[in-house]
């Protein structure tokens, strides 16, 4: 595995989702996963509505997966084809895109819809989809940034 992963470089990750991350051969579904488990940096500390137990989808999702591991090929040409750039938050995007495209529990409604006003553009819907096992409707900004930290700068 020659990747981050190897290195321990997600220490925020418990090691239930750790272990079923770091058993997936495909780099691209290592990342979903992690994007999937990931706390938000933005959120770090406010109370927010949001039952962890009913949106656990790395692990209520785990047989799909298991099944896109073993053909890889499938998230290697969707990206491919759906490549924009090589920046990180595009990437993440793609690869969201891809989960809640071809993820039966899912109903993707909306992606990447402006919202404008008087010709003005207000907002962008990055994903709005319906999680179809509980029922419930979800409204996604994506974000993934990667920030730099010189130690020595301190």
């Amino acid at each position: 595995m020659n990747d981050l992963f190897q290195y321990g470089i997600y220490p925020e990750l418990d090691s239930d989702s750790y272990q079923k991350i770091v058993q997936l051969n495909t780099t691209h579904l290592r990342n979903l996963a992690w994007y999937l488990v990931s706390e938000p940096l933005v959120f770090s500390g406010i109370d927010l509505e949001f039952d962890k137990a009913t949106n656990d989808w790395l692990f209520r999702d785990w047989q799909w997966f298991e099944e896109q591991d073993a053909s890889p090929e499938y998230i290697t040409d969707y990206l491919a084809a759906n490549k924009k750039n090589n920046r990180l938050g595009f990437y993440a995007e793609v690869l969201l895109h891809y989960w809640l495209e071809r993820n039966d529990n899912f109903s993707l409604l909306e992606v990447g819809r402006q919202i404008e006003k008087n010709g003005k553009t207000l907002t962008e819907i990055d994903f709005f989809f319906r999680d179809n096992v509980t029922g419930t409707y979800h409204f996604w900004e994506s974000t993934l940034k990667f920030f730099l930290f010189d130690e020595l700068s301190k």
